[in-house]
């Protein structure tokens, strides 16, 4: 099977039709597929994505901002022998390391911004789209595939040049669609910290981008596609307790949401006052709450909407219950019984069991059968539990030979 047939064959695990019209075209390699829209929203994110899923080399060039030698144009002294045998020295071009790279094993080369590069730079593009060479050096075509991306200009304040015929001839040309729904299937949802995606989903999307863009005479911050990953990537590696898991709690949320009052505003600008606004009524219901004061908050929780009640059974399954007194894993009870959402109800008795087990695998083990060897807080809590919710514990062990538990 080629190459091409191979990666064809793998079209199938892409997971949305837009990643799969895209890979189509790129796979084809009957034209470049060129992609535009706003600056931020995503475009060269979904490219990635899709060589990722294929298994494919990614290079990645902004062409506004490489110069010629990335481009197979910068030029070395050579000789050349002339057929009566003279020797005349001359120049030639050195290939940049990139284009020796994407020959070896399959490659998407991706053409970023190649709208706002010179017509110099374009012009050596075209060479490259065209004859698949790099200066005087011929790439494999078996394995280097091309993708293309470029903003739109007026729309979203940036300066960019109409490209000729023979460009927009070699050019499969789409309009990304960058709206709320699309970025957080293709993005978002998999990729970008839970509190941020809770807020935009509280917004229905409108904030995702900031109108600013196309009047910010003054280049300052606002709400992008990518400024709100770049946001993402800051609370997952300061303040997240698992930096690699957008659905981790938040060590400190006191400082926190502090420190995001401050610091948000250096990556979505504006938009920062009501995300802050939004953290702020968040932390107005705490798990401590939940297990010390239920009554105190119980209209509180009744008016809270799902994400708030998600990030709460979240932040209870990192709690646990080893150290939970007798009133307060009830309070975890009667929470669970107000919200009456069955799936929510299960993800906490579920995520409660498989953390158990995590941390105590011998001991229940040994409970069913020798109970009287066990008398502490986290067997107690435990069976508590077990019998309160059996139907659940029944489904979360049922298939498994020994008992372990079965996620």
């Amino acid at each position: 099977m080629s190459v091409q047939q191979e990666l064809i064959s793998k079209l199938p695990l892409l997971k949305t039709d837009t990643q799969r019209k895209y890979a189509e075209v790129i796979l084809s390699q009957s034209a470049v597929l060129y992609i535009e829209d706003k600056a931020g929203v995503g475009k060269s994110s979904i490219l990635r994505r899709i060589a990722n899923i294929l298994g494919m080399q990614i290079i990645d060039l902004v062409i506004s901002q490489v110069d010629e030698s990335d481009l197979g144009i910068y030029p070395k002294t050579g000789t050349y022998t002339t057929n009566g045998g003279t020797e005349v020295e001359c120049f030639r071009y050195l290939p940049p390391e990139w284009a020796i790279k994407a020959s070896e094993v399959p490659t998407l080369v991706i053409f970023e911004e190649l709208n706002r590069s010179s017509v110099e730079k374009r012009n050596a593009c075209l060479q490259i789209l065209n004859d698949y060479k790099v200066g005087q050096f011929e790439m494999n075509k078996k394995n280097v595939y091309f993708a293309a991306s470029g903003n739109i200009g007026h729309e979203d304040g940036n300066d960019v040049d109409i490209f000729d015929n023979a460009m927009i001839n070699r050019l499969c040309v789409f309009r990304h669609n960058s709206d709320y729904p699309t970025w957080k299937e293709e993005y978002g949802k998999d990729n970008v910290s839970r509190y941020i995606m809770e807020y935009l989903d509280s917004t229905h999307g409108a904030s995702i981008y900031d109108d600013l863009s196309k009047t910010n005479k003054e280049k300052k911050p606002f709400a992008s596609h990518r400024s709100w990953s770049n946001l993402s990537k800051y609370i997952m590696s300061i303040h997240h307790k698992d930096p690699n898991d957008v659905n981790s709690g938040i060590k400190d949320w006191g400082k926190f949401v502090d420190t995001i009052k401050h610091v948000g505003t250096g990556y979505i600008g504006t938009s920062n006052m009501s995300f802050h606004k939004f953290l702020l009524q968040k932390e107005n219901l705490s798990v401590s709450d939940v297990i010390n004061r239920f009554d105190d908050i119980r209209k509180f929780i009744i008016k809270a909407d799902v994400s708030d009640i998600t990030r709460l059974i979240n932040e209870m399954i990192d709690i646990g219950i080893n150290e939970l007194e007798d009133h307060q894993l009830d309070n975890i009870f009667r929470f669970m019984d107000l919200i009456s959402e069955k799936e929510l109800v299960a993800t906490y008795v579920k995520g409660i069991f498989k953390k158990s087990y995590d941390q105590h695998p011998k001991t229940l083990h040994l409970i069913g059968d020798h109970p009287e060897l066990f008398d502490n807080k986290f067997v107690h809590n435990y069976n508590k539990l077990r019998d309160k919710y059996k139907d659940i514990y029944k489904q979360a062990i049922r298939g498994s030979s020994n008992e372990e538990l079965n996620f």
